[in-house]
C-alpha cells in the first residue's frame, strides 16, 4: 500500500482546552480521497516533544478519537471528566494513524496543546 499521506501537508495544530468542560475537535482529513477505514488512531500528549511523560493518551480504542471515513473526519473527544483532572497548561503532541492488518504506521499531524483553566466546577 502507498503512503497515502507522505504528500499531504501536514501543518502544526494549537489544540486550546478548557478544563472543567467537554472539549470537541474535528479536522477535516481530505473527504472521501483518503481513506481512513480499517486505521486505527492513537495521539500522545507530552510536557515537549522530549519528555518521556505521557500527559494524556488519546486513542481510537479509549473513544477520545474517532475516524469517520465517510467524511473524512478525525474527532478529539474530551469528556468533563477527563478535562476536569487535567493539572498541567500546556504539552506537545502528535497523531498517528496505524493499521493493525498491515502494520503500516502514519503521522498524521502534531502540534501544541494549552488548557486554560475553568472557573466552575460540577
Amino acid at each position: 500500500m502507498p503512503n497515502m499521506f507522505s504528500d499531504r501537508l501536514q501543518p502544526p495544530f494549537n489544540l486550546y482546552i478548557r478544563n472543567n468542560s467537554d472539549y470537541k475537535a474535528v479536522i477535516s482529513w481530505g473527504g472521501s480521497e483518503v481513506p481512513l477505514s480499517g486505521l486505527s488512531a492513537k495521539m500522545d500528549i507530552k510536557e515537549n516533544e522530549r519528555s518521556s511523560t505521557i500527559l494524556l493518551s488519546l486513542t481510537t480504542e479509549n473513544e477520545m478519537i474517532t475516524l469517520d471515513n465517510t467524511t473524512g473526519t478525525i474527532e478529539i473527544v474530551l469528556p468533563y471528566s477527563v478535562t476536569s483532572e487535567i493539572t498541567w497548561q500546556r504539552g506537545s503532541f502528535d497523531l498517528i494513524l496505524y493499521s493493525t492488518l498491515t502494520e503500516e504506521v502514519y503521522y498524521a499531524f502534531g502540534g501544541n496543546v494549552f488548557v486554560t483553566k475553568g472557573i466552575t466546577k460540577l
